[in-house]
């Protein structure tokens, strides 16, 4: 399995400056039909990028509040640790800004609620061997991407008719289970990709809630690229996003489905803000919930690659950044 690339809190800082200001130039270089949706796309391009900031300013307040407190100085430098973890996944892996920008925000959601916690738990222990969970599963997910799929597995994934709902024994539609069950049925296909299994025994827990709807999002975006390793897109198409058609996401040969046309999470081109709208549906659902894009608009781009960004900073800038 690949090496992967973690970078620290001031070298994220310069990944999340680098990938706005390439993304920006690709906006710029892209024909809209405004200049307010060019303006749109800028902003929200900004707003991706003080995202990211904030999550990891996040966790340095964290650090700095509890600096003094013996019983839960630990936990917060937990949370900074899943912090730092969070960004590296999502600013090194989802190269698409919108999903990116989605995925962080998940994180950020996740990160207050574990916040809030420890400042109400009697146990904090409870709390901190959550984080632990998080921050490991968190790295895993990073990795993984780093480790390309086989297109052999993409292949027989896509002709076999075995269920991996089915082999885990859940009953009804795929996308009518829980979302921690969701979760199991990504990673039973990850394992049998040769990818690995991450286990996260505390996504049933209350204070779980807010890792739920991160893993989800990670297993689901993971599955996605296996699903595409035998047929990668290896040009943007400069169509508009089309309307896609139900796919069992719990059948091993159609995890989750052809989505779209000129659509892939991998390549990431596409420019619109309605992708994290988009990816959360095929993946709670399994793409068995029938999507349109009626209204919705959407250009495509190529996107900055954060893994080798990520690689170069840290040869070129090991300690400055």
């Amino acid at each position: 399995m690949a090496n992967v690339t973690v970078l620290n809190h001031e070298q994220l800082q310069y990944l999340a400056r680098t990938l706005s200001y390439k993304e920006t130039e690709a906006i710029l270089h892209t024909k809209f039909n405004s200049e307010t949706e060019l303006a749109k796309h800028l902003k929200g391009c900004k707003d991706g990028y003080q995202s990211a900031l904030a999550l990891l300013d996040a966790g340095s307040e964290l650090e700095h509040r509890f600096r003094n407190d013996e019983a839960r100085a630990s936990t917060a430098q937990e949370i900074f640790g899943y912090i730092i973890n969070g960004a590296n996944y999502a600013l090194q892996t989802v190269r698409n800004s919108s999903l990116r920008s989605h995925c962080v925000e998940k994180v950020r959601e996740h990160v207050k609620m574990l916040a809030d916690a420890i400042e109400v738990v009697r146990n904090v222990n409870d709390v901190a061997k959550e984080v632990t969970e998080y921050r490991k599963a968190m790295l895993e997910y990073t990795r993984r991407h780093q480790n390309p799929p086989s297109r052999e597995f993409s292949r027989w994934l896509k002709g076999s008719g075995i269920k991996y709902q089915a082999k885990l024994k859940f009953q009804g539609r795929f996308k009518d289970l829980k979302d921690v069950q969701k979760i199991q049925v990504y990673e039973e296909i990850i394992e049998a990709s040769g990818r690995g299994k991450v286990k996260i025994h505390r996504l049933s827990k209350v204070l779980g809630v807010g890792g739920i709807a991160v893993f989800l999002f990670s297993a689901g975006a993971t599955v996605w690229e296996i699903y595409l390793a035998d047929n990668p897109l290896q040009t943007a198409t400069r169509a508009a996003v089309v309307a896609i058609s139900s796919v069992g996401g719990a059948t091993l040969g159609s995890a989750i489905g052809v989505a779209l046309a000129s659509f892939s999470i991998a390549g990431a081109f596409i420019i619109g803000d309605f992708a994290g709208w988009l990816v959360d549906l095929i993946f709670e659902s399994g793409g068995s919930t029938t999507l349109s894009t009626e209204g919705l608009r959407c250009y495509v781009a190529p996107m900055p690659d954060g893994v080798a960004l990520a690689r170069q900073i840290m040869h070129h800038h090991p300690s400055k950044y």
